[in-house]
């Protein structure tokens, strides 16, 4: 999972609540029997706001070709963006990659030549936005004494040259 941001550095933020993010998955797909074409093989993207137990939400299918793939049939396959939910903190990602066939309604296509895999993680709550203006007093020029148990009125005198 990588926070999808408009900037040139993709990992200057958390994963958040409200933040967008994509998924990024290593595959290796069957090239056919004349050894260069995928095209049969499918990567269906899902994810979900709660990881225990999942819901599935249909992101994305990616449908291979050869220019994808180098020529042992390896490739990387990225999603579309997606709004991370509210939810739990843990939440999940699910990459199913099937050979043929349909997406199955369950998020899990099965068969012998079919592999599901999920990721966990944490994501951070969406934060409040700053305040406009200070929440408290306006700050002091020197630095405050010893502590009292009466709040004082006036400043104190300028610090002595040792302790006292």
């Amino acid at each position: 999972v990588d926070p999808d941001s408009d900037s040139d550095e993709p990992w200057d933020q958390p994963l958040k609540v409200g933040g967008k993010a994509k998924i990024i998955a290593g595959l290796h797909a069957y090239m056919g029997n004349s050894g260069d074409d995928p095209s049969d093989d499918y990567a269906d993207f899902y994810f979900s706001s709660e990881a225990n137990p999942p819901d599935w939400k249909f992101l994305d299918t990616i449908q291979l070709s050869g220019d994808e793939v180098d020529s042992d049939g390896f490739g990387t396959f990225t999603s579309k963006s997606f709004i991370i939910e509210e939810g739990t903190p843990m939440q999940a990602i699910r990459v199913d990659f099937r050979y043929q066939g349909d997406r199955d309604d369950e998020a899990c296509t099965g068969g012998q030549w079919a592999d599901t895999d999920d990721l966990s993680f944490f994501v951070a709550p969406a934060t409040a936005p700053p305040t406009s203006s200070p929440t408290s007093g306006s700050p002091t020029t020197s630095p405050t004494p010893s502590p009292s148990s009466k709040p004082t009125v006036a400043p104190s005198v300028s610090p002595s040259a040792s302790p006292t």
